[in-house]
């Protein structure tokens, strides 16, 4: 067994109770040596950089933003403005100058000038050519022998005449679709050797085609 300490009354006097020996409180620890080195920290990081902290915070952010932008996808771009552009419509082939005895197309009617010469009645002097129409069109279309004129050596644009030569004049009417027609049209000349050019004029918006003959 134990032995049992020696009880003190002085100890305790009497009329008091027993009061337990106050705990020891834990030290708080002190938190501005965190702060003091953060702002240290803040300064060094600041100097390096210029001075300005909040302008260099701003720039990285602004870069990784930039950096995790999707990039525009340019097929699509270049799809798109192909679509806005406006389309450029190839311009329309033309007839051309042609040789005489050649056959050309303008307006839905199929055209031939031959046989081109010089003639002459008691009423004057022409140069003549003849004609082959063809109307490949969907309705009919008009024709005559003032559809024609003739460009001479000189410059000068004549139109068709009568004569009284024994030739059949190509007529003034309508030819339907897949119809075909001929006649001869002459005009006023005086046998002067040169490049001649029998035009036809067509329709009133079709651009006139030639042939041109040495005579």
């Amino acid at each position: 067994m134990s032995t049992p300490q020696n009880f003190d009354q002085n100890q305790f006097p009497q009329g008091q109770p027993y009061q337990a020996p106050p705990v020891e409180q834990p030290k708080k620890k002190k938190k501005w040596p965190w702060i003091v080195g953060i702002v240290a920290a803040l300064v060094v990081f600041g100097a390096a950089t210029g001075g300005d902290s909040d302008d260099a915070t701003t720039d990285t952010v602004e870069a990784v933003e930039a950096a995790e932008a999707p990039a525009a996808e340019p097929v699509a771009a270049e799809a798109e403005a192909e679509a806005e552009a406006p389309v450029e419509e190839a311009p329309a082939e033309q007839p051309g100058d042609l040789q005489i005895g050649e056959t050309t197309e303008l307006g839905g009617m199929q055209v031939t000038v031959s046989n081109a010469r010089f003639a002459s009645d008691y009423f004057g002097s022409y140069v003549c050519v003849d004609v082959d129409l063809a109307n490949v069109a969907d309705s009919k279309k008009h024709f005559s022998q003032f559809d024609f004129e003739l460009e001479k050596p000189n410059g000068v644009v004549a139109d068709t005449t009568f004569t009284g030569l024994d030739i059949r004049n190509l007529e003034t009417a309508e030819l339907n679709p897949g119809g075909n027609t001929n006649g001869t049209v002459c005009f006023d000349g005086d046998n002067t050797p040169g490049e001649y050019k029998a035009l036809y004029k067509g329709g009133f918006f079709d651009t006139p085609v030639s042939w041109s003959v040495t005579l």
